[in-house]
């Protein structure tokens, strides 16, 4: 069965969108449509980032979709070593730290964290549990 995640809509990204949106208006009420047009589309890329990114366990798999415009990334739910919980500078935001593979490190925004590690955590005694006696 798979499981879905969204990704959190963070302060730091609606503040983003919003100074991108405020600068796109007020560089075509200067017509300067260069700069606007690219802010623009600098907007149009954040907004589909945010929106249609998420995070789903499928298979034996963590895959993770960050939109339209971006590869999706899969990850072996075995292959992950660690799910530890940060905080970036000042506490403003907070994410996960997967460690993966060989010394890979991924940071993932899901809506409910707590969830997202105990999915995780048991589709990794699932896919332990599962294994043939003898195999590492």
């Amino acid at each position: 069965m798979n499981k879905l995640f969204h990704r959190r809509f963070t302060l730091g990204a609606k503040c983003g969108i919003t100074l991108c949106v405020l600068m796109c208006c007020y560089f075509f009420w200067q017509k300067m449509a260069l700069p606007a047009a690219v802010l623009m589309v600098i907007t149009v890329v954040m907004v589909e980032r945010v929106i249609h990114s998420t995070y789903t366990f499928a298979n034996g798999e963590l895959i993770i979709d960050r939109g339209r415009f971006a590869r999706r990334l899969c990850i072996r739910t075995g292959d992950i070593v660690k799910c530890t919980p940060m905080r970036s500078v000042f506490g403003l935001s907070h994410y996960l730290l997967l460690h993966y593979g060989a010394g890979h490190l991924l940071a993932v925004q899901p809506e409910d964290e707590e969830a997202f590690v105990r999915e995780w955590q048991k589709r990794l005694q699932i896919e332990a549990g599962a294994r043939p006696v003898g195999e590492p």
